[in-house]
């Protein structure tokens, strides 16, 4: 296997974004990652095409800039303090109260992945807003789920400019 792929996930951290569009220096790791959950989505930019009459190709592309850059995964740790941290609310002697109302959750992200012949990449996210759902059979043969999407946005450091939504370090292993 090649140093240039991306193979599998060692470890996803968590925690409150830094300042001015900074990624967050105190991140906590969750455990119980779901095998093979993990999805970093990086779709194709949209366009608008324009067309005349009597042509089957377009007249003019108009480029869309946006498009969709997530995250997913689910896990399957269920402890309240890990659905306070996805959901908000509150906790109180290990049981977690649902918000009232759907909470703004916004965390700085970082994905570790495994290995491959030396190195391993560490994908940052200074700044995602959290969405979460819950799966919770309750049956015998089945665990509950919490999926997770972090939906990739711009940070702005202190004087409104743009800075990158994520970046992809290849790290050799020590």
């Amino acid at each position: 296997m090649s140093a240039k792929s991306i193979v599998g996930i060692e470890k996803i951290e968590m925690g409150d974004c830094g300042a001015d569009g900074a990624m967050g220096l105190t991140l906590a790791e969750h455990v119980l990652i779901e095998r093979d959950s993990v999805l970093l989505k990086m779709d194709e930019p949209g366009k608008t095409d324009l067309y005349v009459e009597g042509s089957d190709s377009p007249f003019l592309v108009i480029p869309d800039p946006n498009r969709v850059r997530a995250l997913e995964f689910a896990l399957r740790d269920m402890e309240a303090a890990t659905l306070e941290k996805l959901f908000g609310g509150t906790v109180a002697t290990d049981t977690w109260s649902a918000p009232a109302s759907e909470a703004l959750i916004e965390q700085s992200v970082k994905v570790t992945t495994k290995a491959v012949t030396g190195y391993y990449r560490e994908i940052s996210i200074p700044r995602a807003l959290l969405r979460a759902s819950m799966n919770a059979p309750l049956k015998s043969n089945e665990t509950a789920t919490v999926k997770v999407v972090c939906d990739i946005l711009t940070p702005f450091d202190g004087s409104g400019t743009a800075l990158s939504p994520i970046q992809i370090a290849k790290v050799a292993e020590s």
